[in-house]
């Protein structure tokens, strides 16, 4: 696995398994597990939502950029999980595939509704029919997510099996 790339980033929408996928995956590689949501909430001292709720969603994004320019600068042998609207922004886009190897994981829309439940913690998704607006935002998302190279489609798999496509993948990529 030498010649696997440093830097994974794992992207893509909510609920399609980013977080739990990169930490077995960083086991499984032997690298580093870094989650850019949960290092902005411990760096914010509250949630998302609560981001969201009190300065909006620009500010939220702009701390995420900070926080992927201030993790890029210095991580190697590392999986990276960032938020499913982290690469909407051209420049974090454009930051991330530079500097990593850039995998998204996607999944059906019946599949984002199971895994994401009654779970209220998506300012995203608060207020009225949560799958019309997973659809939305998809349809919305689709442009930019399709320019990532790796995709790899998470529904109906257990976490195991989407790291052994990932695993795959990359030994295809970088023999």
């Amino acid at each position: 696995m030498a010649s696997f790339p440093s830097l994974i980033t794992l992207c893509g929408f909510m609920g399609t398994g980013k977080s739990a996928v990169g930490k077995s995956l960083s086991l499984a590689l032997r690298y580093q597990f870094f989650d850019s949501d949960r290092e902005i909430q411990a760096r914010e001292a509250r949630s998302i939502q609560q981001i969201f709720e009190t300065e909006g969603e620009e500010h939220f994004r702009k701390i995420e950029k900070e926080t992927l320019s201030k993790f890029l600068s210095k991580n190697e042998k590392t999986v990276l999980s960032v938020g499913g609207g982290a690469i909407l922004d051209k420049e974090n886009f454009q930051l991330l595939a530079s500097s990593s190897v850039m995998i998204l994981l996607s999944a059906n829309v019946d599949e984002i509704v199971r895994r994401l439940g009654h779970e209220n913690e998506r300012p995203l998704l608060q207020g009225g029919d949560r799958r019309k607006k997973i659809e939305k935002l998809l349809q919305d998302r689709k442009k930019i997510y399709s320019k990532v190279k790796i995709q790899i489609d998470t529904s109906g798999l257990a976490i195991d099996e989407v790291v052994q496509k990932i695993i795959e993948r990359l030994k295809k990529e970088y023999p």
